[in-house]
C-alpha cells in the first residue's frame, strides 16, 4: 500500500550481500521507546507497522478496518538498521532512523515468537529490491473487503513482479517458513493481518 513511509530510500543497486548484524541486546518489555535506545534490540526479520496520519493513510485504515496503514521488515546491513518495504516507486531499503525522524504518524515495532527462519525472511526481501510497486493494490484489497476473493488463489512460489507493503512482508515470511495470513493469499494480505498473526506481538512504539 502507498503510505510514503520515507523518501530516503537506498538505491536498488545498493549492496545486499551478507553482512553480520551487531549483537542485539535482550528484548525488554517496552511501550514507547526512543529509537537510539531500542535499535540494538531489533532483530533481522522483525516487523514495523505504521499508523499514518495523512489522508491516504486514513483511507487505507478505513478501507481495511485496521489501525495500520503500512508495513515493513527490519534488516541489519553491517551497522545500519534498515526497513525493507514496498512503497512508491517499488521495493526499497530505507534507514529506520530516517523513517522515525520523518514519518508522519506512529511506527510500531513488532516481533514474533513463532518459529521462523529470519535469515531466509531477510534474504527473500532483499532479493525483491527494485521490483515495482503494485499500483492496483487498493483494488485487490477492495476485492477482499467486498468478499470477492477468487477460490484457488495461493501464495506464489516465485516473487511477483510487483508488490504492495503487506503482500511483501507476507511473501518474505512465507519464504522463512511462517504464513502470517494462512486464510488469504499474499496478494490480499493487509497490514492488520500481520498484527493479528499467530505469535506476533508488539514490542514498542518507536520515538525520535
Amino acid at each position: 500500500m502507498v503510505d510514503m513511509a520515507s523518501r530516503a530510500s537506498a538505491p536498488a543497486g545498493a549492496p545486499v550481500g551478507p553482512a553480520e548484524a551487531p549483537a542485539t541486546e535482550p528484548l525488554a518489555r517496552l511501550s514507547d521507546r526512543r529509537y537510539a535506545e531500542a535499535r540494538r534490540q531489533i532483530r533481522d526479520g522483525d516487523v514495523f507497522l505504521f499508523r499514518g496520519r495523512r489522508l491516504l493513510s486514513y483511507a487505507i485504515c478505513w478501507l481495511t478496518r485496521s489501525k495500520y496503514s503500512h508495513a515493513g521488515i527490519a534488516a541489519w546491513w553491517g551497522q545500519r538498521l534498515m526497513v525493507l518495504e514496498a512503497d512508491e516507486p517499488g521495493v526499497v531499503a530505507v534507514p529506520l532512523s530516517a523513517c522515525v525522524k520523518r514519518y508522519v504518524g506512529g511506527i510500531e515495532w513488532w516481533t514474533t515468537d513463532a518459529e521462523v527462519d529470519r535469515a531466509k525472511v531477510v534474504d527473500a526481501a532483499k532479493q525483491c529490491l527494485g521490483r515495482k510497486f503494485a499500483v492496483w493494490a487498493m483494488v485487490a484489497v477492495l476485492r477482499r473487503v467486498i468478499g470477492r476473493v477468487r477460490r484457488g488463489e495461493h501464495d506464489p512460489e516465485r516473487a511477483p513482479a510487483e508488490f504492495f507493503c503487506a503482500q511483501f512482508v507476507s511473501y518474505a515470511y512465507n519464504k522463512g517458513g511462517l504464513d502470517l495470513a494462512p486464510r488469504v493469499p499474499d496478494s490480499l494480505t493487509e497490514p492488520g493481518d500481520i498484527a493479528r498473526a499467530l505469535g506476533m506481538r508488539r514490542v514498542a512504539v518507536l520515538k525520535r
